[in-house]
């Protein structure tokens, strides 16, 4: 596929401070990608020649080209998101996904803590769990008490002037 858009994570930065330990074997850096698949193989079915892309691998999301697997951490684009705004999902809606979906089945009507509520993880779960219709409780610093809020939490402690494990919010 031909990359679009890509990420500087910290999953790069940490590569880069190790001087090329974890680099991959082309030695070009990079988790996150959103692009065009160019090519497809003889036996995948998931996408087509010209599908918009996007995912994560373990390195090699900065170059300009890249080959993953069907079976690889990626997904279509919707219509209406761009390449800029498909890579940003990753890093936050990813790990959401799989600790409230996966570990932590979450239903309509659980009531859960959200501890970095206003990050990037944070803020995709805030909305994920609103959606999925449980009742949220963000924690954040005092300076984004109202993102919390504009994201949909219920209740939103802010730990500079409360511990949340104290909280009669939860």
């Amino acid at each position: 596929m031909q990359i679009y858009a890509s990420t500087v994570a910290s999953g790069d930065v940490v590569r880069a401070k190790m001087g090329g330990f974890l680099k991959s074997k082309n030695g070009i850096l990079g988790q996150e990608f959103a692009g065009v698949v160019t090519e497809v193989g003889k036996k995948v079915t998931r996408f087509n020649k010209h599908d918009r892309v996007f995912g994560i691998v373990a390195t090699g999301a900065h170059a300009e080209y890249l080959t993953v697997s069907e079976e690889a951490a990626v997904t279509k684009i919707p219509a209406s998101v761009s390449f800029r705004e498909a890579v940003c999902f990753c890093i936050g809606a990813n790990p959401t996904l799989y600790f409230l979906e996966k570990l932590g089945n979450i239903r309509p009507g659980h009531q859960i803590l959200i501890i970095g509520a206003s990050g990037s993880v944070g803020t995709f779960a805030v909305q994920y769990a609103k959606y999925i219709g449980a009742e949220v409780t963000g924690v954040c610093s005092t300076k984004n008490i109202e993102l919390v809020k504009e994201l949909g939490a219920n209740h939103v402690i802010d730990y500079n002037q409360e511990d949340f494990r104290e909280s009669k919010k939860i």
